[in-house]
């Protein structure tokens, strides 16, 4: 047995009586400091710090699961407020929720970076009118509006290409 302990304590198997019991006493002190015990602690005292630890280290592993599993939930959260919110402002249809809160939940960054990038794609508190006798005479409907605009021509220009392809219509 001795040469066993001799061995774990990484003495050689012909290492004198006094050094061996220097070296076990001396692993002994630094185990009982390393356990927060006194130099004088006995076996079973030595084993029930041990097993301290040993339910400690279960109850981390738990604690450790637990909060992994609420950082998954506030990150699904925060991705479906970030989704919800691209959805009011118009950035995002209703048919790009699903592909926009897998990107979210995998790059929230990213995802912040292209909606502050891009242009509304639906419209938001706008009323459309698809009705072109909406207006009145000599007056743009909203959509007519936007096309002016989109194409870079005043009103008088759009109301001009207007009237000739009525007359070209008629004809």
């Amino acid at each position: 047995m001795k040469e066993v302990l001799k061995a774990r304590l990484g003495l050689a198997p012909e290492t004198g009586e006094e050094l061996f019991w220097q070296k076990l006493e001396g692993f002994w002190r630094e185990l009982t400091v390393t356990l927060n015990l006194s130099e004088e602690a006995s076996v079973s005292q030595l084993k029930g710090a041990i097993e301290a630890l040993k339910a400690g280290a279960g109850m981390t592993t738990e604690l450790q699961e637990e909060v992994q599993r609420l950082k998954a939930l506030l990150a699904d959260q925060q991705a479906k407020g970030a989704v919800e919110e691209a959805l009011k402002q118009g950035k995002i249809s209703p048919a790009q929720k699903s592909w926009a809160l897998e990107y979210c939940r995998r790059d929230p960054e990213g995802f912040r970076t292209y909606v502050a990038q891009v242009v509304p794609v639906v419209p938001v508190d706008t009323q459309l009118s698809l009705i072109p006798d909406q207006a009145g005479e000599g007056e743009l409907t909203p959509a007519e509006m936007a096309v002016c605009k989109q194409l870079n021509i005043s009103v008088s220009q759009y109301r001009e290409a207007k009237k000739r392809l009525s007359i070209t219509r008629h004809q």
